[in-house]
């Protein structure tokens, strides 16, 4: 209850909402806590899937509105920037920082004081091997992890008047000249700065107005002679999952282009072939991707009733692949597969 407190005071001075993954009550289902919009929520047999605590997405706009659109009238610019490695570069100790400040927060451990961050802090710790570097990527409780972080940052931007907009650690801000937005990303990175963080150099980016709604591979992905068929057969799937890779190579190796790229073809039927063509892809592709981790259960297992030797052969593999690499996400979902 406390982190619910915690969340519910830092928009206090916002307008709208920064943050597109807020926390709230789901409507349509009994999950706990949903991140984002109602109508991407899994359908099972035209059923809202009630399994899953948690979802993701980007915000509903009958309920949340979109406030890019507002900013974009008498804007002249958009400057965009992601947070870079964010969930392997937080440093578990400055939880405790934006929540009690850094000064009282060092103060309480100190003292050896029980308070809930500094229990957090602890816990995430032992997730990681008691290393106060990174956490797990890709369960949602994360996500929830890291907006503690990311809802103070916000504040402080919000209090500087800027016009912006975050999904995770990806920002967009609407200014009404050039050198306004290179302030945004000046002030952006002096308050990451402050708990660790840095931005991505590689994604940082101004640029005029008007600008397409969509990144240029959402477009490409929806453009894809895929969209078009209900059925893969295997040289459809051979043709899809290469055009993905091309895609993944000319972003910068953006893994999300794999995780919405794949989410696309598994609502579609697809042949035997085409289904172990892109089991065994995907295999190949979540050991140096460790964040796609969370598309093998719902996306390919359950939806293609794997059989129990395939998903046995896959987790043995992510569990020595994950241990010989230090790779935490691999070996827990392996150890979680296996039970």
């Amino acid at each position: 209850m406390s982190v619910l407190i915690y969340w519910g005071d830092y928009p206090g001075n916002q307008d709208w909402k920064v943050s597109r993954i807020h926390i709230r009550k789901t409507k349509e289902n009994k999950k706990i806590l949903v991140l984002g919009k109602y109508d991407t929520l899994r359908v099972v047999n035209r059923q809202i899937d009630k399994e899953q605590l948690f979802d993701m997405g980007f915000s509903d706009y009958r309920e949340d509105d979109d406030p890019l659109l507002k900013f974009k009238i008498g804007a002249r610019f958009q400057a965009h920037a992601d947070i870079s490695n964010c969930f392997g570069s937080i440093y578990t100790h400055s939880l405790t920082w934006a929540i009690a400040g850094k000064a009282d927060a060092k103060v309480k451990v100190n003292r050896k004081k029980k308070n809930w961050y500094n229990d957090l802090d602890s816990l995430l710790m032992n997730t990681n091997n008691g290393e106060t570097h990174g956490i797990l990527i890709g369960a949602h409780a994360y996500n929830l992890v890291s907006e503690i972080i990311l809802v103070v940052i916000d504040y402080q931007l919000a209090e500087k008047d800027y016009k912006f907009i975050r999904h995770i650690d990806d920002y967009i801000c609407l200014t009404e000249n050039y050198e306004k937005a290179e302030k945004f990303l000046a002030d952006l990175s002096n308050e990451l700065r402050k708990f660790g963080l840095i931005l991505n150099g590689k994604k940082v980016s101004i640029e005029g107005l008007p600008a397409t709604r969509n990144s240029s591979w959402i477009v490409d992905i929806s453009n894809h002679p895929v969209s078009l068929v209900d059925y893969l057969n295997y040289n459809l799937m051979v043709n899809y999952l290469d055009f993905l890779l091309s895609l993944l190579k000319k972003n910068n190796d953006d893994a999300t282009i794999l995780n919405y790229g794949i989410k696309v073809i598994t609502g579609k039927r697809a042949s035997n072939n085409a289904v172990a063509y892109l089991i065994d892809t995907v295999h190949h592709l979540v050991m140096i991707y460790p964040y796609l981790v969370g598309l093998l259960e719902n996306q390919l297992f359950e939806r293609y009733k794997v059989n129990v030797s395939t998903i046995k052969n896959i987790s043995v593999n992510l569990l020595h692949y994950g241990t010989e690499r230090n790779s935490y996400e691999l070996v827990a979902y392996s150890i979680y597969s296996q039970s």
